[in-house]
């Protein structure tokens, strides 16, 4: 399968941004592949801003991916939830299809 040749992220902090810039580029993207839609100021609930941006998002991904290979990773922290509650919250605003290249990266604080 050929890469994407856009990919936009999605994401609630700094440290998530990095670590996946730093995947996407270990695995052979360029840095002008990559945009990230990140919180602005670093204030308030980053998971809250990413759930409420997630539907335009994913609209902008399929607009793209309609007419270039596009992926979309979107990282939200699970907090105080479960990973499957915060990953069907996602799905409630806009679910996936099997053939669409959207990745939930959602870590978990174990206890």
């Amino acid at each position: 399968m050929a890469k994407a040749s856009h990919v936009i992220g999605l994401v609630e902090d700094r440290r998530q941004r990095q670590f996946i810039y730093r995947f996407l580029k270990e695995i052979g993207y360029l840095g002008h592949e990559i945009r990230f839609r990140l919180v602005p100021g670093g204030r308030g609930s980053g998971a809250q801003w990413v759930l409420d941006r997630y539907t335009e998002v994913v609209t902008e991904y399929r607009w793209r991916s309609a007419r270039a290979k596009t992926a979309l990773v979107v990282a939200i922290d699970a907090d105080d939830r479960s990973v499957s509650q915060r990953r069907q919250q996602l799905d409630d605003r806009a679910a996936r299809t099997a053939d669409e290249k959207i990745a939930h990266l959602i870590p978990k604080w174990s206890y």
